[in-house]
């Protein structure tokens, strides 16, 4: 009997054990808000990850301004939160939310910002806050005795300056050494705004800055850690300085990526977040050569099951890549009483041109790119000519006689217009979603590049470049 009821004690001790550590769990995964100044109002909670913003929550706070939030479901990981209310789009605050604590964010002003709010029970925070204030203190000092050396080039006071220039820099160098090895989430933090302001604030110096911060990019950033610091996005377009145009690593941005995502192919949401970040890059900066190596690496790594959104957009419209056969062109039927085209192909291979190369220009009007595109090509026609170059133009335009305005003036033969806009087959055949989109063909119908100006053309083919205006 004594020892049922022993066994029993036990079980029932357990039970306890395991629901005092539910109740610990819950209690470490609640954010407590004490905002005096807002009885009543709503307030947002958000999570960052990359560059989208998640709610955790929102919480209607009481007469005296406190409310709760219970985030331990979609907060599973330590980052960076946002806190917003609704109709204040001035107000906006972040700090860091770890599953494992329970913090306190108390404000009693309008505005809430690090010099007015406080968080309680949170190591995190009060570290962030510490190391923050301390090397903002330290940027100053620095700054001050940079000048002073500057202006006193002799003497006591000089020395003197030196001399506490080296001690700061000495606790700089130790509070770098402190963020490096604390296994808190907000060092990473730090480390990623220091950098901003260190390595990669001086890209342009030198080519060997500029070597040092793309070694940073390829080798040094978690990305993983990244993804929830709401550093992603500035701290990715500070790094795209490193391929800069005519620098030296411009065209290789779409494989330093790629180095990259096969690091974190484990980490799928990251893995498609930098992916989307980067095809989004190079549509911005047109840089198509980039776009169609991280597409045909996409294609290939493939470590998703159906990509939607940028992604699935980008693989479904990008269906002729670099090394591929270009796809058959359908040409539109001549206009009523257009003798001299009237035995016009319906189709056309670009393997059968009889060219060197064949470039297939879509365009469209009311483009200015398009227009100083194709202004640039018609300048430069002969030299294209001379270098074998058959060109061949598509119009998006949906208007017959916008296009025959326009094409009227371009040297080459080859312009068609099917009147059916991005829409039209060679578009979609293509996956051209934009304007100006060239293709430059080898003898074979092979695709050697696909980019957005004439000067990539000039520069594959080794023409020489127009001179800059002065």
């Amino acid at each position: 009997m004594n020892k049922t009821i022993l066994q029993h004690t036990r079980i029932f001790t357990l039970i306890l054990i395991g629901l005092s550590g539910f109740v610990f769990s819950a209690q470490g995964q609640t954010l407590q808000l004490s905002l005096s100044q807002y009885a009543g109002k709503q307030v947002l909670i958000s999570s960052m990850h990359g560059v989208k913003k998640d709610t955790l929550g929102l919480v209607t706070l009481d007469e005296k301004g406190k409310g709760s939030l219970y985030f331990g479901v979609k907060q599973t990981r330590t980052g960076i939160a946002v806190l917003t209310i609704p109709g204040k789009e001035h107000l906006y605050y972040e700090f860091v939310l770890a599953p494992t604590e329970a913090p306190t964010l108390q404000c009693d002003g309008e505005y809430v910002h690090n010099g007015n709010t406080t968080l309680l029970h949170s190591p995190e925070n009060r570290s962030l806050d510490r190391w923050f204030t301390a090397r903002q203190g330290f940027i100053q000092k620095q700054m001050v005795l940079k000048e002073l050396t500057r202006l006193y080039t002799e003497g006591r006071f000089r020395e003197g300056a030196v001399k506490e220039q080296a001690v700061v820099d000495k606790a700089l160098a130790q509070l770098n050494d402190t963020l490096g090895s604390s296994p808190l989430f907000a060092a990473r933090y730090m480390q990623y705004r220091v950098a901003q302001e260190t390595v990669l604030s001086k890209i342009w110096e030198s080519k060997d800055e500029r070597a040092r911060a793309r070694e940073y990019f390829l080798n040094t950033i978690d990305f993983e850690t990244l993804y929830y610091t709401g550093q992603w996005f500035p701290l990715i377009n500070t790094c795209l300085e490193i391929w800069k145009k005519d620098e030296a690593y411009y065209g290789q941005f779409g494989n330093d990526v790629a180095t990259v995502l096969k690091k974190i192919r484990q980490h799928p949401q990251i893995y498609i977040a930098l992916a989307e970040s980067a095809i989004t890059i190079t549509e911005r900066m047109g840089w198509e050569h980039d776009k169609e190596v991280l597409v045909a690496f996409l294609k290939e790594d493939n470590p998703l099951a159906s990509p939607s959104g940028i992604l699935g957009r980008a693989l479904s419209t990008n269906l002729v890549s670099i090394g591929s056969r270009a796809p058959v062109l359908v040409l539109p039927a001549p206009e009523k009483g257009d003798s001299l085209h009237a035995n016009r192909p319906a189709t056309l291979d670009p393997a059968t041109l009889s060219a060197g190369y064949s470039l297939l220009v879509f365009h469209q009007a009311s483009c200015d790119f398009c227009e100083k595109a194709l202004a640039q090509l018609t300048k430069r026609y002969k030299d294209f000519v001379a270098k074998g170059v058959r060109v061949l133009s598509f119009s998006a335009d949906d208007a017959p006689g916008l296009f025959s305005l326009s094409a009227a003036s371009f040297p080459w033969s080859d312009k068609y217009c099917d009147l059916q806009g991005l829409a039209g087959v060679n578009f979609k055949n293509y996956g051209v979603n934009a304007t100006p989109t060239l293709f430059l063909l080898d003898a074979q119908g092979k695709v050697l590049e696909r980019v957005a100006t004439v000067n990539e053309v000039l520069t594959y083919l080794g023409l020489p470049l127009e001179p800059k205006n002065p």
